[in-house]
């Protein structure tokens, strides 16, 4: 009888209920109250005290089957999150390391060409506190270079030979010709140009 009665509430309520789950009424009406498609007001009016009690009880296993699934999930989606962290973090460092090293080794290669430019350029300060115009625009023509054309590039990169007329004279003292100027200015442009576009890429 208390089957049919809690199939007709179901029914009325406006519920399925399928005929394996009326086998036990009292798991049906635990989990439609923790469905929250039934109250337990309504159990009053058709069962007993004792299937009442029976009901409830039901109720808070399933409502505790329900937290431990929910902290189950959320301890495996927090352990996830940590192993995803760790591998980030174990990244990040493999990448500092290859940077660090990286940085250490192109400032001590600047390092030494700021040190022979400053050199060349003092000894060169002068020669044509010495000489006429002409004079030093024909010395400087017939000095042998003392940088290649890679390392002056490096140079201007880095902003140590300046810019503009300040560049083109610096660059003459260093031993280089006007179409080697010429040839330089224009490396230095493609490198810049090639590196703002990976900027831009990424």
């Amino acid at each position: 009888m208390k089957k049919n009665l809690l199939k007709g509430m179901v029914i009325l309520g406006g519920l399925g209920i399928s005929a394996g789950l009326a086998a036990s009424y009292v798991d049906d009406a635990a989990e439609l109250i923790v469905n929250q498609e039934l109250a337990e007001k309504d159990l009053v009016k058709d069962f007993s005290s004792k299937e009442v009690a029976e009901v409830k009880e039901k109720v808070k296993e399933l409502k505790l089957k329900n937290l431990r699934e929910q902290k189950k999930r959320a301890e495996e989606e927090k352990e996830r999150n940590k192993r995803l962290e760790e591998l980030k973090k174990k990244e990040a460092g493999k990448s500092s390391i290859l940077m660090d090293d990286l940085e250490r080794k192109v400032n001590n290669r600047f390092a030494r060409l700021e040190s022979r430019v400053s050199s060349l350029e003092k000894n060169k300060n002068k020669a044509a506190a010495a000489q006429s115009k002409s004079t030093n625009n024909k010395v400087t023509t017939s000095v042998s270079k003392k940088v290649s054309k890679k390392e002056a590039i490096d140079l201007i990169l880095r902003g140590k030979l300046g810019d503009g007329p300040e560049r083109i004279e610096k660059l003459k003292k260093l031993g280089f010709t006007d179409s080697e100027v010429k040839e330089i200015q224009k490396n230095v442009t493609k490198i810049i140009n090639e590196n703002q576009i990976k900027t831009d890429l990424n």
